[in-house]
């Protein structure tokens, strides 16, 4: 029995590493370029309008990655390793839209065009790595207190503070990858969540040594604590060291156990004593959003016990009862996810209720909506045109889900998009949440417009 127990542990790992993400590359790593977001399209909003224009569809994007560098060995597809690193490098990567001579003429007409859009794809070309971040050495490392050795951590700054002084929003905003992919996926997203954004501000992809392996989930898993170390110190190192006004987070499947053990550090190192909330402010921890989260529900219940909740602004925490990824995640560990909220109304007491109501924390339900079971249902957050829209417009503004255009359920505590939601004209509530106000072509919602923030 024991024999056969471990054998289906075996097959269910196997076919988990497929479900989870497919095949490792046997080439240079491309993802598509995903469909517009609802909302610009019902507002013919087009957020490369007044983006600096290029000669080439190449634009910089930021990274920070805790794998280890090939150094003199030559890489045949990548730029780093899948092993783990003892230093956290941090560098800029030439991303490209599309293929070379693509036009930024033709990526603006992939959002203004009504018919078929044709698939552009995203590669890295390049990485300009400004070497290991100081401030992120290990403690015993003699050159961590030097400053001779901080030589990235200044360039960094610079460029940083060059990007934010030419953009109307000062927020960075990170993406953390999930399982089983290489150190370019956690790019290429944040290069497009940038796009979406008019490249206004500062995006940039944290990316964690996933294994690439078939049967490597669980070391993958693994890797994520360590990995959330060198996220903490990153964030520290934003927050204190440059001119950013709010740090917005992402992650996505296994990424979400390094977002939040990460935002949980912050908390117990904010402590219990009066100062505990000038300590988390200094880290201006914005929104964070979980999407697909592959972190039992339990796990996140003792970090939200630790006061995790308290150090962002607000949280999202996207779900969905399709997403087949994280069903064998659930059945592999015996324990439900975050990303597969089960709520069940016989089961929760109304003090439960009352509780979730008080925190800082939004519980959307992406379940049927379009494009959300393409990718065995896990990449819903690119995928399905609604949630990205619902996730933009949640980055740059404080409206409630309600003016985001969801409803809520009968519970009281899950936000879910309507059938309609389509039609349903956000802009329109916008203008008339402020007098006057009005969204200005080129970035997705200019805060200082609309004086939400």
């Amino acid at each position: 029995m024991v024999y056969r127990t471990r054998n289906a542990q075996i097959i269910i790992i196997f076919f988990f590493a497929l479900f989870l993400s497919g095949c490792a590359s046997l080439g240079p790593y491309t993802i598509n370029l995903a469909d517009p977001p609802e909302f610009f399209v019902q507002n013919n909003i087009n957020p490369l309008e007044n983006a600096p224009l290029l000669e080439e569809s190449v634009v910089p994007i930021f990274y920070a990655t805790n794998r280890e560098p090939w150094g003199d060995e030559k890489a045949k597809y990548s730029f780093y390793k899948n092993q783990r690193s003892r230093s956290l490098n941090v560098g800029k990567a030439m991303v490209r839209f599309g293929k070379k001579g693509t036009t930024w003429t033709e990526l603006k007409e992939f959002i203004d065009t009504k018919k078929k859009r044709q698939n552009y794809s995203l590669k890295v070309l390049s990485v300009d790595e400004f070497g290991e971040l100081n401030h992120a050495r290990q403690i015993f490392d003699p050159r961590r207190n030097n400053p001779e050795n901080a030589v990235a951590d200044r360039r960094l700054i610079k460029e940083i503070n060059n990007k934010l002084t030419k953009s109307e929003n000062k927020n960075i905003t990170i993406f953390v990858h999930g399982f089983k992919v290489p150190f370019e996926d956690p790019v290429l997203v944040a290069s497009q969540i940038g796009f979406y954004d008019g490249f206004d501000g500062v995006v940039m992809g944290f990316s964690w040594p996933s294994s690439q392996k078939m049967f490597g989930y669980l070391a993958d898993v693994e890797q994520t604590q360590y990995a959330a170390r060198f996220l903490g110190f990153l964030l520290q190192f934003l927050a204190t060291s440059t001119n950013v006004e709010k740090i917005n987070i992402i992650a996505h499947s296994a990424g979400t156990r390094v977002l939040s053990r990460a935002l949980t550090d912050i908390s117990l190192l904010g402590g219990r004593g009066p100062d505990r909330q000038d300590i988390i402010k200094s880290f201006k921890i914005g929104n964070v959003v979980f999407a697909g989260g592959d972190l039992s529900r339990d796990v996140m219940g003792v970090y939200i016990e630790y006061k995790m909740i308290e150090v962002p602004s607000k949280v999202i925490i996207y779900f969905s009862s399709t997403d087949k990824a994280l069903g064998l995640s659930h059945w592999l560990w015996n324990v439900g996810r975050i990303g597969d909220f089960d709520f069940d109304d016989a089961k929760i007491t109304d003090y439960a209720i009352d509780y979730f109501k008080s925190l800082p924390l939004e519980l959307v339900d992406a379940t049927g909506t379009p494009g959300s079971t393409k990718n065995f249902g896990h990449i819903y957050f690119l995928d399905s045109h609604w949630v990205s829209s619902d996730l933009m417009i949640f980055l740059r503004t404080n409206l409630s889900p309600e003016d985001r255009g969801l409803v809520l359920e009968d519970n009281g505590i899950i936000w879910k998009f309507p059938k309609d939601y389509k039609t349903r004209t956000i802009y329109q509530k916008l203008k008339n949440r402020i007098p006057g106000a009005s969204i200005i072509p080129g970035t997705a919602i200019i805060e200082d417009t609309l004086k939400l923030k």
